[in-house]
């Protein structure tokens, strides 16, 4: 995939789910594919190519929009089920490939590095090292910019991502800061099923 020199919502929130010293994600994994799913939707949400209507994903404007990852998205969208995919569903199912390009985006701008590497030479392992760290310092502030009141609609969505994936904990954001946040990300019908996704994993794991 050719890098776009604009980031997505979605190459945003990854960057913003790495631990630039540690070079690893903040959050679980699968937490944070969830979430990136999830900005991808957001996106095309604000671009009008996507809406949601009685529970399901409905593609308003199959043309593409000029994001090979955004592009991607709205295609697999646009040959799902009749009548829309649930929002959750669709999250988890394609999370996987969507964090791959928000990836491979990423590292095409030579924001982000990627080392294979084995543990003990046999348990493999990845770190992901963040090569731009002023690239990093905007996304944060942008994160910060959108948990204040009055924020711009972009920023106020990577805000409700990052909570709904429960990054703001992991960024020494403060609590009462935190549930105001939780409270958007309920109001956001993708970072709502992102939210769904991570709180009914974190309660299967609590058994």
């Amino acid at each position: 995939m050719t890098a776009s020199p604009h980031p997505t919502l979605a190459e945003d929130l990854l960057l913003l789910g790495l631990d630039p010293d540690r070079s690893r994600r903040l959050v679980q994994a699968r937490h944070l594919s969830w979430g990136v799913a999830g900005a991808a939707l957001a996106e095309l949400a604000l671009r009008g190519a996507v809406e949601e209507r009685g529970g399901r994903v409905v593609v308003v404007n199959p043309l593409p929009v000029g994001q090979p990852l955004l592009d991607a998205a709205l295609a697999e969208l646009s040959v799902g089920k009749k009548g829309g995919d649930r929002p959750k569903a669709w999250v988890r199912g394609h999370a996987e490939w969507l964090e791959n390009l928000a990836l491979d985006g990423l590292v095409g701008r030579g924001v982000v590095d990627v080392e294979e590497r084995r543990v003990l030479g046999v348990f493999p392992s990845t770190r992901l090292h963040v090569q731009d760290p002023a690239a990093h310092a905007a996304v944060l502030a942008a994160f910060h910019s959108g948990s204040r009141p009055g924020a711009g609609r972009r920023a106020a969505v990577l805000a409700a991502l990052a909570s709904a994936v429960e990054l703001p904990r992991r960024l020494g954001v403060p609590w009462r800061t935190r549930r105001e946040l939780a409270g958007l990300a309920r109001t956001q019908w993708p970072a709502l099923a992102v939210h769904r996704l991570v709180a009914a994993d974190n309660a299967s794991a609590a058994g």
